[in-house]
């Protein structure tokens, strides 16, 4: 089965003011708000059980390409991403993925 995809551009997208979108995700060397911190945190496995990821190699493209939140180090062999910007990234692509269909 062949999916459709639209081409990318390296143009930024216009969005309209009605979109239904909180705001472009945060720039990760932002400080977590207490509020952020409070939701928690996901590790990449629980990503992956979720299908917000497929791998730690998809997690890197998401990173690098369409500004997925990247994890804080908070250990030697730890690194959480914050649930919320998780959440607000997946929310802005759903916007733009709107915005491009119209």
């Amino acid at each position: 089965m062949l999916r459709k995809t639209k081409p990318q551009t390296d143009e930024p997208i216009e969005l309209e003011d009605d979109d239904p979108i909180d705001d472009v995700p945060l720039a990760d060397d932002e400080p977590l708000t207490d509020e952020e911190i409070a939701l928690g945190f996901y590790t990449h496995n629980e990503m992956k059980a979720l299908g917000i990821v497929k791998d730690r190699q998809d997690q890197r493209r998401k990173q690098e390409k369409y500004g997925f939140p990247k994890p804080i180090k908070t250990g030697d062999r730890q690194a959480p991403t914050p649930k919320a910007r998780v959440h607000r990234w997946i929310r802005y692509r759903g916007a733009l993925s709107r915005t491009l269909q119209k």
